[in-house]
């Protein structure tokens, strides 16, 4: 019996990884151990399908590190595939679904958002988290109609950007709703990670996090932009050699707001 076929403490944080990544379902705790290693097995066969690497469906050490890279949020990979995480092979039903959701685009009715901020990160002063936050909603701005601009207050806002806990370092930098998925009070709400040790620069060292980076690509979602492909700004990966809109991610956001 290979890896892929026990479940035992050293795969648990994998595996509670490919549930949190949309690739498993939470429903896996009602199915008897042979559906659960039949499920694991054949969600680990399309992460590794989707992500270029040999399809063993095993936990292979380059499956695991994989899974352990840094991500910008904690927003799923198959959010922007699936309507549902895999328990299964994809019924033909789901495969409609994915058809159907292209048609209905998560967008604000209006190109012209406001947003707040709340405080800012360690070193840094709330105007210059202010800056940061509207040089990414520029970069966005550069490729389609999107205008924003800065609300007096936390309850004018549409988008409220906070420094708050997270997860600690280097795990999931930041946090954010979309704008079809907001709260009763229709704001979209953002949350960075405040152990990271952030810097405004663009072009990061190999040990600090670019704020206008991770910011750019969690207001993308702020906007209504699910994670795409990787060498975009919405890929999940943080890869600080990724600094500009990508073509899906133009792509994107002319569709909602051109």
């Amino acid at each position: 019996m290979n890896s892929a076929r026990r479940i035992n403490k050293a795969h648990r944080r994998s595996i509670k990884k490919l549930i949190n990544l949309g690739w498993l379902s939470h429903d896996i705790k009602n199915l008897d151990h042979r559906g659960k290693v039949d499920a694991i097995a054949y969600a680990i066969a399309e992460y590794q399908r989707h992500w270029g690497q040999p399809v063993t469906g095993d936990l292979t050490k380059e499956t695991t590190s994989h899974l352990e890279r840094v991500r910008f949020c904690d927003r799923g990979d198959r959010d922007w595939l699936t309507s549902k995480p895999l328990i299964a092979p994809m019924p033909k039903w789901q495969k409609t679904i994915r058809s159907a959701r292209k048609a209905a685009l998560c967008r604000w009715q209006s190109p012209n958002v406001s947003f707040f901020v709340a405080n800012a990160p360690n070193g840094y002063t709330r105007s210059q988290a202010i800056e940061i936050a509207q040089n990414s909603f520029d970069t966005w701005s550069s490729a389609s109609k999107v205008q924003a601009g800065l609300a007096p207050s936390m309850n004018t806002a549409n988008i409220v950007i906070t420094f708050g806990k997270v997860d600690g370092v280097n795990g999931v930098l930041a946090y954010s709703e979309l704008p079809c998925s907001a709260g009763t009070d229709g704001i979209v709400s953002q949350v960075y990670d405040k152990a990271e040790s952030w810097v405004l620069t663009i072009n990061p060292s190999v040990d600090d996090v670019s704020l206008q980076l991770v910011m750019t690509h969690e207001l993308g979602h702020a906007l209504g932009i699910d994670h795409g492909p990787v060498g975009n700004i919405m890929a999940p990966f943080y890869d600080p050699t990724v600094t500009s809109l990508g073509k899906w991610d133009k792509n994107q956001i002319r569709s909602r707001y051109s």
